[in-house]
């Protein structure tokens, strides 16, 4: 018998070990769990949607608390993106800049620290302006965003 029959033997054995303990694993109790996980899951689900529509609705009536916060959001999104610039030039700089002291080991890890800064600040720039990009358009298309909401959840959601 040569090594290949062997190995053969191996995987399927190692492949129906694990498949077994699976299908022992997946009893009543995991099953009920997972169910009741779905459902939990679709409720988050709703609570969030119904939430963002009670804000969206908010911020069209003009509600002053709802749109300060909706103002901050957008305001951090320029923020962010300032920081992400600013760190960057700083960055460019100390790279640069042939009189920068790059003997102490502080200062070599200076460059990844503001490249590290400034890719957190634009994750943070793209994150907030998918927010702020989502409310405006849901805020611009109201009546359709919130036939939307009717017909997924029902008219007595909202």
């Amino acid at each position: 018998m040569d090594t290949t029959f062997w190995i053969g033997i191996f995987v399927g054995t190692a492949f129906s070990l694990v498949a077994s303990i699976i299908a022992n694993l997946y009893t009543d109790r995991i099953q009920q769990y997972l169910s009741a996980r779905r459902s939990i899951r679709l409720n988050n689900k709703k609570t969030s949607e119904l939430t963002t529509y009670a804000f969206v609705k908010k911020l069209r009536a003009g509600d002053p608390v709802s749109t300060l916060s909706f103002g901050r959001s957008r305001d951090f999104t320029f923020y962010m993106l300032g920081f992400a610039v600013l760190s960057g030039v700083v960055c460019l700089v100390v790279i640069v800049d042939p009189t920068f002291d790059r003997s102490n080991a502080l200062y070599r890890f200076l460059p990844i620290l503001l490249i590290a800064l400034s890719l957190t600040c634009l994750m943070a720039l793209l994150l907030s302006f998918q927010s702020v990009a989502r409310i405006s358009k849901k805020a611009n298309d109201f009546e359709q965003y919130e036939a939307n909401i009717r017909s997924k959840w029902g008219n007595d959601a909202i």
